[in-house]
C-alpha cells in the first residue's frame, strides 16, 4: 500500500461499486438530471496509507496509518447543454 514496499502495509484487493442513472427531461430537451450512488455496499476500505519504524530504548516500534475512504454516498446532478 505504501510506496516503499514494506511488509508492514501489504497491498490488498477491494471492489467498490457505484450506480448512476441519467434522465432526459423531454425527448429533445437540453436538460438532464442524474443520480449517483457511490460505494453501494458501504464497504470500509483505505486506498492509501503509510508506515514508519523507530527504535527507542532498544524496542523497535512500527506505526501504521491509513486514510479511510467515504462510505455509501449520494450525488445528484443537473446539466444544461447549449
Amino acid at each position: 500500500m505504501d510506496n516503499i514496499q514494506t511488509s508492514e502495509l501489504p497491498a490488498f484487493n477491494y471492489s467498490i461499486f457505484g450506480l448512476r442513472k441519467t434522465f432526459k427531461m423531454k425527448e429533445n430537451s437540453e436538460i438532464q438530471l442524474s443520480a449517483t450512488v457511490n460505494n453501494v455496499f458501504n464497504q470500509r476500505y483505505s486506498n492509501n496509507g503509510y508506515a514508519f519504524s523507530y527504535q527507542y530504548a532498544g524496542v523497535k516500534t512500527t506505526e501504521r496509518f491509513f486514510y479511510p475512504q467515504a462510505g455509501r454516498n449520494f450525488m445528484v446532478r443537473a446539466a444544461i447543454t447549449f
